[in-house]
């Protein structure tokens, strides 16, 4: 239930705050005093958009805050599930600034509005006159058979198949057309294959016979380059070899008089084994070095050709080239692999389909069963609410195909007179039957859900009377197993309520605000002799006034 509603700068009211009770909280005040106003700001705290206008003339944010009892409610999985701090009192708080940014907390943790509309809609059901379009939503039908036939379970069980059915097609229908463009795409794939894997190309490849070439290309300057340091370091009349052994020979003769001559004597004898290895090795270079034309010219060719493939397909390196063959071989094999995958995921689709048609007729099966008795029961209640002659039956239809919700079609049927066909009830009810219509669902469901709290915003519209009097008997019985909170303009309802509360219009030289006060019993005897007979309100009235309250003080508590 909701213990607490606070209410700044929001439409008519600059603040307000309402402690609401258990059982029934009726709501009363004279037209445009601001009554669904304050059916609207909760609204805001359970995740619906706020209207635009809603903060005209107001210098401050909005705020919405408000306290929930949820002890029996079962909501601590669907806080874990969102990481929110679970309590048996919990607070939801909506602000909205200025400019229009919404920020939203339960428990003073941020979230989402999705999450802030999951957790509302477990916590309160409102019912307001927009609400009677309900009976034209297909999915409201289904699941208010779905809530009274008790298959929350199977509907769970079959959603998930559902799903499951619905990837694979999805999949199957990704696959297929993936083989269409690999079937268009395959000889070109094949081609560019064999024309990359035909090239025989090896990683660093590329650099390697870029090197070479440079040698080859500079074959004179590296042939004169070898022969003339030869010459310097071995045949010159002054050759460095000569140089050094007559340094090494100097030395060793005088190395064991200084330590550091001993150590200068070694340093050159290792640097004539040095330049010994350097001179043996430019010998060979020398010797085996020759120029290859035709090699210079095979080199020429396959760089050529490595670039031209490289330009091809936009690559920055030679070595992308093998990814790259790679990439098409992998195309050419999906294509030759793909018509088994297309094969092998079209018979698990079947499986699948025969598992989520059997779900689809066990969740009908169990909806037909429904049908008669639920009929039976809108039917009985609609005669109670003041239609005497009211039919109402439920139609169930079968689709040829599966969908999100099953196989079924649900109609809500219904006629009023007798010797009159029934017709879809959108089509032929009034406005005060259709209140009336619904009243009698949400009665229903309330049996088989368990919801918070739920608010009636004027539900009891174009009805008076003995009729009056029934419908409260229903609100009223209603709140006896959780919180209602009733927006009225009828007295015989009015008088059933444990709180009563009423709202009216401050009429300022600037604006005009609304507030709301809980009327006490003398009140709530002035307040109902009103709704009887009016603001000028007759003994007659102040004695029909006392004489409900008198009559309905302690019925259903």
């Amino acid at each position: 239930m909701i213990s607490a509603l606070h209410i700044r700068n929001y439409a008519l009211i600059k603040e307000l705050d309402i402690h609401f009770e258990e059982g029934l909280n009726i709501i009363t005040g004279e037209t445009g005093a601001g009554k669904s106003i304050i059916i609207g700001a909760l609204g805001l705290i359970l995740g619906e958009r706020m209207d635009s206008n809603a903060q005209e003339g107001h210098t401050g944010k909005c705020v919405i805050e408000g306290t929930f009892q949820l002890k029996g409610l079962n909501l601590e999985s669907l806080f874990d599930a969102h990481d929110l701090d679970y309590d048996d009192e919990s607070i939801i708080r909506r602000e909205i600034s200025l400019s229009g940014k919404s920020r939203a907390f339960i428990n003073d943790v941020p979230v989402t509005l999705p999450i802030l509309k999951e957790v509302g809609l477990r916590l309160v059901d409102i019912h307001s006159q927009h609400s009677n379009l309900l009976l034209k939503d297909e999915s409201f039908k289904r699941g208010f058979v779905d809530a009274y036939s008790g298959t929350e379970g199977l509907v769970t069980d079959y959603n998930k198949a559902y799903r499951e059915f619905n990837t694979l097609e999805k999949q199957l229908a990704q696959l297929k057309q993936r083989e269409s463009t690999l079937r268009s795409n395959a000889d070109f794939n094949r081609f560019q294959y064999d024309e990359i894997h035909d090239l025989s190309f090896v990683q660093g490849e590329y650099e390697e016979n870029e090197q070479e070439l440079d040698r080859l290309n500079n074959s004179e300057k590296l042939s004169e380059t070898f022969a003339q340091s030869v010459y310097l370091l071995e045949d010159a009349d002054v050759s460095a070899f000569s140089l050094l052994n007559e340094v090494q020979q100097s030395l060793q003769r005088v190395r064991g008089i200084d330590n550091k001559l001993e150590d200068l004597a070694s340093r050159v004898d290792s640097s004539v084994l040095e330049l010994s290895d350097v001179a043996a090795e430019l010998n060979s270079l020398k010797d085996d070095w020759t120029f290859d034309e035709e090699r210079l010219q095979h080199l020429n060719d396959r760089q050529e050709l490595i670039y031209k493939l490289m330009r091809k397909h936009g690559l920055t390196t030679a070595d992308e080239l093998i990814n790259k063959a790679e990439e098409f071989k992998n195309a050419v094999e999906d294509n030759d692999q793909i018509e088994e995958q297309i094969q092998e995921l079209t018979k698990s689709l079947g499986k699948k389909h025969k598992e989520v048609w059997a779900l689809a007729e066990k969740l009908s099966k169990k909806r037909s069963a429904a049908i008669k008795p639920v009929s039976s029961i809108l039917t009985n209640m609609l005669r109670q609410l003041g239609i005497p002659d009211a039919q109402f039956a439920l139609e169930l239809s079968k689709r040829e195909e599966l969908k999100s919700n099953g196989i079924d079609e649900v109609g809500f049927l219904f006629t009023a007179n007798k010797g009159k066909s029934m017709a879809e009830v959108s089509k032929v009810a009034s406005g005060g039957e259709i209140s009336r219509i619904m009243l009698a669902i949400k009665t229903i469901i309330s049996d088989v859900a368990n919801s918070a709290a739920l608010v009636f915003d004027e539900i009891d519209l174009g009805i008076s009377g003995e009729v009056a009097i029934k419908m409260g008997g229903l609100i009223q019985k209603l709140s006896q197993s959780r919180q209602v909170i009733s927006i009225t303009h009828l007295p015989q309802i009015a008088a059933m309520g444990r709180a009563h509360f009423r709202v009216r219009k401050l009429r300022g030289e600037a604006q005009t605000l609304s507030t709301i006060e809980r009327l006490s019993e003398d009140e709530r005897i002035t307040e109902i002799s009103e709704m009887i007979g009016g603001q000028e309100a007759s003994n007659t009235a102040m004695e029909s006034a006392k004489e409900l309250l008198q009559k309905f003080a302690g019925t259903f508590y």
